[in-house]
């Protein structure tokens, strides 16, 4: 094999790597993530919206959801379940007065986006695109 076969063939591999390496979501295994759609009404100045807010440390994971009605409500997630490599998460939430909600979740590739789908309050099926958010003294967008 020639000095240029083997050159093409390297250069060939370490582009199928790379490849591979880029296309596994990037969620650390320790940190806090933040994932929101909270906007604020022009009108009436009320939130809405979902933020989820992702506690990775040491073996243990948490998570807890926040909806808005007006008023924030935050729960704890029970029985979470979350695949770092996948990107993939499921938990179940218990609103005030309601049934149990199943929601799972699935985290681009680059980290950036959580789209969520679930059911609360004996709603139509959702799905919430959230984005993560990493400036924390931004203010809250205007609900479009």
């Amino acid at each position: 094999m020639s000095l240029i076969s083997k050159l093409v063939v390297v250069t060939a591999a370490s582009f199928s790597l790379c490849h591979s390496y880029a296309a596994t979501p990037s969620l650390p295994r320790y940190g806090i993530f933040v994932y929101s759609d909270f906007c604020t009404s022009p009108m009436s100045r009320d939130m809405y919206g979902s933020r989820i807010s992702l506690r990775r440390f040491r073996d243990d994971d948490s998570l807890i959801y926040e909806y808005t009605d007006g008023s924030t409500h935050p729960l704890v997630a029970e029985a979470l379940t979350l695949d770092g490599a996948a990107g993939t998460l499921h938990f179940k939430v218990r609103p005030s007065g309601s049934e149990t909600a199943q929601l799972s979740g699935t985290i681009s590739k680059d980290g950036q986006t959580l789209v969520l789908r679930g059911v609360l309050f004996e709603e139509p099926k959702r799905v919430y695109t959230l984005k993560r958010i990493t400036n924390f003294s931004a203010p809250i967008p205007t609900c479009k």
